[in-house]
């Protein structure tokens, strides 16, 4: 069977709206100007049937699916039990662990199907149990709630409302002195207004979001995270044109005021913060198979405490994706950003991320899902400390029936200390697994 074969002539995908990274500007203008060039095809709106001409969206009811009919929702629960390996747990150069992990994942996911508005509603829980490292166990999970009231033919207000619990992944420099894995909790609330005519598109989003992070032990007795608490005030706006267009240029800003619960932390700075952002973006519709949304602008964190260094930068985003046959997909994505972290003396991290990653059918019921990725992060500070970290993976899916999933995975994490630092480290990490997924 070749590769890329066209079931049908046309191919449409599904433009997620997401933020994307590069590490060269130049070499990214170019290729816009590429394909820009050399895209004559007209950009269109997405409708139902071509949703069955991609891999992404395609609905097969011979393996996928079809949920619980409960009035006017569709109420879908399913329920996963995995097998992992890792071979550095710790996430260490030196003296690695490993060790077996087995988890289950029961998930139920509801929502609505009205004609006016929009109701949907979440939930998951996983547990972790390391077969001789006990103290990674974990518990993790979610609710989520989202809604959009629908004010006129082309005014809504989206509302969302979460609460998260999850535990902060090994690696991380700030889990350095923790001998357990360290537990957290998110809640997040947004609302918002968006205005979408046939030529102009508005939106305007507050949101508020706050972190809490549970005690662990640490190489010293009790790991008081306290200093990591925080709440975080947003409004993010943008104006442009219809996304529909072929070209759809819009202008955007995101203003965010970071407070820490103390006042000042356990090496005495005050780690409250005011961040904005504002630039310009666009959503390009090069042709019937390809996509892409990209912005640039200018991000600057002024830092309450003096002896912290203020951040000021580029930022960049761009999502890119590319259909070449109903049986393909390509998602190029990436970002840069500023990202929070409690290190000593270090003001926050500015990331660099950029990944590539493939839906690919080989046949109706198996899919393949190759990925890599690269991120950079720079702590700035009196150190200025920095890491690269390259991953590659790889996942299969057998879909036996439309309630039978079986999935087999492995990944690869290589993290190099570029400019070294007592709270930095070099290492290497390989995981593989094997799940099962049971779902209606």
């Amino acid at each position: 069977m070749p590769l890329f074969v066209h079931r049908l002539k046309s191919v449409s995908s599904l433009l997620k709206n997401m933020i994307f990274s590069a590490k060269s500007m130049q070499l990214f203008l170019v290729l816009i100007t590429v394909l820009s060039t050399s895209s004559g095809a007209f950009g269109k709106v997405r409708t139902f049937a071509d949703d069955a001409l991609s891999v992404n969206t395609r609905y097969n009811p011979a393996y996928d699916p079809a949920g619980i009919r409960v009035g006017d929702f569709n109420l879908s629960p399913s329920i996963s039990n995995a097998l992992k390996y890792n071979d550095n747990v710790y996430a260490s150069s030196i003296d690695k662990v490993h060790d077996l992990i087995f988890t289950v994942r029961p998930e139920i996911r509801l929502d609505s199907d009205f004609v006016r508005h929009e109701l949907n509603a979440s939930f998951y829980l996983e547990e972790g149990y390391y077969k001789d490292n006990d103290g990674e166990n974990y518990t993790d999970y979610g609710l989520n709630l989202n809604t959009r009231l629908d004010i006129g033919g082309q005014t809504s207000a989206p509302i969302t409302v979460s609460y998260l619990r999850e535990h902060v992944r090994r690696g991380s420099p700030d889990e350095r002195a923790s001998l357990e894995s360290t537990a957290y909790n998110i809640f997040e609330s947004t609302m918002g207004l968006v205005h979408q005519g046939q030529n102009i598109a508005l939106k305007a989003v507050a949101g508020f979001k706050r972190y809490v992070f549970e005690n662990t032990i640490g190489t010293v007795g009790t790991l008081d995270n306290g200093d990591r608490d925080r709440n975080l005030y947003s409004l993010y706006t943008s104006m442009g044109m219809a996304p529909e267009a072929i070209f759809a240029p819009y202008i955007y800003s995101n203003l965010v005021q970071i407070n820490y619960d103390r006042d000042l932390d356990r090496n005495g700075f005050d780690r409250d913060a005011f961040e904005y952002e504002a630039g310009i973006g666009t959503i390009i519709n090069f042709s019937d198979v390809t996509r892409a949304t990209f912005t640039i602008g200018h991000i600057n964190r002024n830092m309450s405490d003096s002896s912290l260094e203020d951040i000021s930068g580029l930022s960049y985003s761009v999502n890119l994706m590319w259909e070449p046959s109903t049986l393909a997909s390509f998602l190029l994505e990436g970002k840069r950003s500023i990202e929070e972290s409690t290190l000593d003396a270090i003001s926050a991290s500015v990331n660099s991320s950029l990944r590539l990653s493939m839906n690919y059918e080989l046949y109706p019921n198996l899919f393949l899902r190759p990925s890599a990725g690269f991120v950079e992060n720079l702590y700035e500070g009196s150190l200025n400390a920095k890491t690269h970290t390259w991953d590659a993976g790889l996942s299969a899916t057998y879909k036996m029936n439309r309630n039978i999933w079986l999935t087999a995975n492995y990944q690869y994490i290589n993290q190099d200390e570029k400019d070294p630092s007592p709270e930095l480290e070099s290492y290497e990490n390989n995981l593989f697994g094997v799940s099962m997924k049971l779902q209606f």
